[in-house]
C-alpha cells in the first residue's frame, strides 16, 4: 500500500483486480425511478396454497348508535412538526426485494460490486473490491481514500415487509481530525468511528420495515491540507455481508404467504375465521383424521451468524386421549400437546446459526381396536422468526 496505510491498502485505488465467481446468494431486486413506500394490499380470502378456507358467518348484530364524544376544553395546541422525508440518493436505482424472502441473503464481493447485492457507490470516489485484506473468500470491498472535504460512499437499498437484520464485517482505518466514517439508515447515523481498528469488527444493524437505504461512508472534514501525516489510509472496509428478513405468518390474507412451506400427510389444513390469536384468521389442522393418519406443515429456514428466535401461538382442542399436536425442530420433538387448552398458548425457542427444519404435526394414533375418528384439531397463528442483532 501507499505510505501511512495501516491497513496495507493500495491508497491510490489501484490493484482492485478481477473478480472471480464466489459464494454469493443473489437476492431478488426491485427497480424504481422513485422511492415509494411499501404498499399494503387488501387481503384476499382465496387461498392459493394447500389450506382450504372455511369461513364461518357470524351472528347478525344489531346496529349500535355512534356515541357522542365529550366536548373538549378550549385549549391552545402547539403545531406538530412533520418528520423530514429522506431523499433517495441519485445513484441508488435498485433495491433488494425481501418482501417474499424466507432465506438469508449474502454477498462477499466475490463477483465485485454488481454480482450479488445491488450496491451503488460514489461515481467520483468509488468503492472497489480489494484482495489483500478480507475475512472470507478472495475479496472485500474498500472505500476510496478521501482528502479534505471529500467522502466515499457505498449504498444498498432494502425493501421488506417486516424489517430484518443486516450482518457484516467492518474495518476502519480513519483517524480524526484527518478522516472518519459512519453508517447511516435513511440519512440517520447509526454507528461511527473516529479512530483506526487493526482487526475486522463483526457487526449487525437492525433494518426497519419498508423501503430503506443503508450507507457506509468514509469522509474527511474540510480543514485544509494537514500539516502532519495522519498515519492512516483514510479508508474503510466491508466484507461477508448478509441480510435476514424478519419472518412473520399471520394467515390474514387467507393463504400461506411462505412459498417455502410444504404440506404432507392426510387431509388438508384449513383456515378458521372464528378463533384467532390476533387478527381474524388462524391455521387449523385437518378434521376427521382416521386412526394412524397425520398432517404436517414443514418449513426449512436458515438462521444467521448470531442465531435467531422463534415464536408461535397455538390453541389445542385435541381429541383425547390419542390425538397429539407435535412441533419438531430438525426431527427432535420440542413440543408435545395431548390435552385440550382453554386459551391460546405461546411457544418460544432460540435457534442456533445454520439451517433448521420446522415441523408442525397433528396426528391421530392407532389403537388396538383399530383406532377412532374424531374432530380434534389445533389452531396455529402468528409465527415469527427473527435473527438476533
Amino acid at each position: 500500500g501507499g505510505p501511512g496505510c495501516s491497513q496495507k491498502y493500495n491508497c491510490d485505488g489501484a490493484n482492485a483486480g478481477p473478480t472471480p465467481t464466489g459464494y454469493i446468494t443473489e437476492p431478488p431486486t426491485t427497480y424504481y425511478p422513485t422511492f415509494n413506500p411499501t404498499s399494503k394490499e387488501e387481503p384476499t380470502k382465496n387461498p392459493t396454497r394447500d389450506p382450504t378456507p372455511k369461513p364461518t358467518p357470524g351472528p347478525t348484530s344489531k346496529a349500535i348508535p355512534t356515541p357522542i364524544p365529550p366536548t373538549e376544553p378550549n385549549v391552545t395546541r402547539r403545531p406538530t412538526k412533520s418528520p423530514s422525508k429522506f431523499t433517495l440518493p441519485p445513484v441508488v436505482t435498485t433495491a433488494i426485494d425481501a418482501t417474499s424472502v424466507t432465506a438469508v441473503l449474502s454477498d462477499g464481493f466475490e463477483n465485485g460490486l454488481s454480482g450479488g447485492f445491488p450496491w451503488h457507490t460514489s461515481p467520483d470516489l468509488p468503492w472497489t473490491t480489494y484482495a489483500s485484506d478480507k475475512t472470507e473468500g478472495s475479496y472485500s470491498a474498500r472505500s476510496h481514500p478521501v482528502g479534505p472535504g471529500e467522502n466515499s460512499d457505498l449504498h444498498v437499498a432494502i425493501k421488506s415487509t417486516h424489517g430484518g437484520v443486516l450482518y457484516f464485517d467492518f474495518k476502519t482505518d480513519v483517524k480524526m481530525p484527518f478522516s472518519g466514517c459512519y453508517i447511516n439508515i435513511d440519512g440517520e447515523s447509526k454507528k461511527g468511528y473516529t479512530f483506526p481498528k487493526p482487526d475486522w469488527i463483526e457487526m449487525s444493524l437492525p433494518i426497519p420495515e419498508g423501503d430503506r437505504v443503508v450507507m457506509f461512508r468514509a469522509w474527511a472534514p474540510n480543514l485544509g491540507k494537514p500539516d502532519a501525516d495522519s498515519g492512516v489510509s483514510g479508508t474503510i472496509g466491508l466484507d461477508n455481508v448478509s441480510y435476514m428478513p424478519n419472518l412473520f405468518e399471520g394467515f390474514e390474507s387467507g393463504k400461506v404467504e411462505w412459498d417455502a412451506a410444504q404440506f404432507t400427510g392426510d387431509g388438508s389444513w384449513t383456515f378458521d375465521w372464528t378463533n384467532a390469536h390476533e387478527g381474524k384468521v388462524a391455521l387449523k389442522s385437518p378434521e376427521n383424521l382416521q386412526a394412524g393418519q397425520f398432517k404436517t406443515m414443514k418449513l426449512e429456514v436458515t438462521i444467521p451468524r448470531r442465531g435467531g428466535d422463534l415464536t408461535f401461538w397455538y390453541f389445542s382442542s385435541v381429541w383425547m386421549p390419542k390425538d397429539k399436536f407435535i412441533f419438531k425442530i430438525n426431527d427432535s420433538t420440542v413440543l408435545d400437546v395431548n390435552k385440550v387448552e382453554t386459551e391460546w398458548k405461546e411457544f418460544k425457542r432460540s435457534l442456533s446459526p445454520g439451517t433448521h427444519t420446522l415441523s408442525w404435526i397433528y396426528e391421530k394414533e392407532s389403537t388396538g381396536s383399530g383406532g377412532h375418528p374424531g374432530e380434534g384439531a389445533v389452531l396455529i397463528d402468528d409465527i415469527k422468526i427473527n435473527g438476533k442483532s
